[in-house]
């Protein structure tokens, strides 16, 4: 992996293998790592084992682009849509900054933005759902006014969070700092789920979460 850079995150930036970011967003991880390879364009690595990592920012990014990909749009334009704003209002990572994903807009084929005197125009080969990205954004709080700060994996209504302050981001039972994984490998190795409840101090709806959470398929 020589040429590869080497990523060092700081507090809420986040830090994700390609599989760890695969499963928080429900993507089947070989297209995150084809997407990823075509669409940042940069490599960085992170360990002594040299992993490709992404951070929160581009976790967040990849799940709305890949919505709009899949809906006929090819890379080439979103990424090009996607540099212009970048370069006028000098935002890093738009497809998780509130202002642009929420006056993203759609007229059956066709995906568009306008924001004062910024303009873009995306055409698509599939009519594009009215509420496509709207019903991901209900997954993450976003700063006021600014990029996301949390998603929610399994939506508002579960307990699962994910947020790159804490344990860059690893996902975790909401309220208690508890990683998920830790659960899960708990009940994977056979512990029952009122024992676990007990000796965590957490409701065990919270624990069906995690088993909702890993057992999830890829889309």
């Amino acid at each position: 992996m020589s040429g590869l850079k080497t990523y060092n995150p700081k507090i809420g930036d986040g830090i994700f293998t390609i599989p760890e970011a695969a499963r928080i967003v429900g993507m089947d991880n070989i297209k995150l790592k084809t997407w990823i390879n075509k669409y940042w364009g940069e490599e960085y690595t992170s360990g002594e084992r040299q992993k490709k990592v992404i951070n929160f920012k581009l976790l967040i990014e990849s799940q709305i682009i890949e919505m709009i990909r899949s809906h006929g749009v090819s890379f080439k334009e979103i990424n090009g849509a996607r540099a212009k704003y970048v370069e006028h209002f000098k935002v890093e990572y738009p497809f998780a900054y509130q202002p642009f994903v929420k006056n993203l807009k759609y007229d059956k084929k066709r995906l568009f933005f306008k924001q004062n005197d910024f303009t873009f125009e995306i055409r698509t080969n599939q009519i594009v759902p009215e509420k496509l990205i709207e019903e991901f954004l209900k997954k993450i709080d976003f700063e006021k006014g600014g990029y996301a700060k949390s998603f929610y994996p399994l939506g508002k209504d579960h307990n699962i969070v994910v947020d790159p302050k804490i344990k860059f981001g690893k996902p975790i039972i909401e309220g208690t700092g508890i990683p998920a994984r830790i659960i899960y490998d708990f009940l994977m190795a056979g512990d029952d789920i009122k024992d676990l409840s007990e000796a965590y101090e957490i409701d065990e709806r919270k624990i069906n979460d995690v088993l909702e959470f890993y057992g999830r398929k890829a889309n």
